[in-house]
């Protein structure tokens, strides 16, 4: 993956709690510009959701994990399954091997 690393390390930050709060940042200043006071919208969709009652036992049973609020939901059901979509697309794209490959043919494609 060495070939990746300057496209990979970004994509990595991309992923922190720090670039997340960023994001989350921004957006809400987007939505102020247009008039949509962001955390009022969020709290009135988390007040309509249906809650669960956790289960005081600790398992491996998905249906008794905690409850996430509404914008955590998104960074983990579509954020950050995005950021790894793209990772890995441009890794099996581009990898290390293929990547040799391309370099080797257009070596040999210039010294003939």
């Amino acid at each position: 993956m060495g070939s990746l690393q300057p496209v990979i390390t970004p994509l990595k930050i991309l992923r922190s709690d720090e670039h997340w709060n960023t994001v989350l940042k921004e957006t809400s200043d987007i939505a102020a510009v247009v008039g949509v006071n962001l955390e009022d919208e969020v709290e009135k969709t988390e007040a309509t959701q249906r809650r669960r009652k956790v289960s005081k036992k600790i398992d491996e049973n998905p249906d008794t994990e905690a409850e996430l609020t509404l914008m955590e939901k998104i960074r983990v059901k579509h954020y950050l399954p995005a950021i790894d979509k793209i990772s890995t697309k441009l890794n099996d794209r581009f990898g290390t091997r293929r990547f040799q490959v391309f370099v080797a043919a257009a070596h040999s494609k210039f010294d003939s």
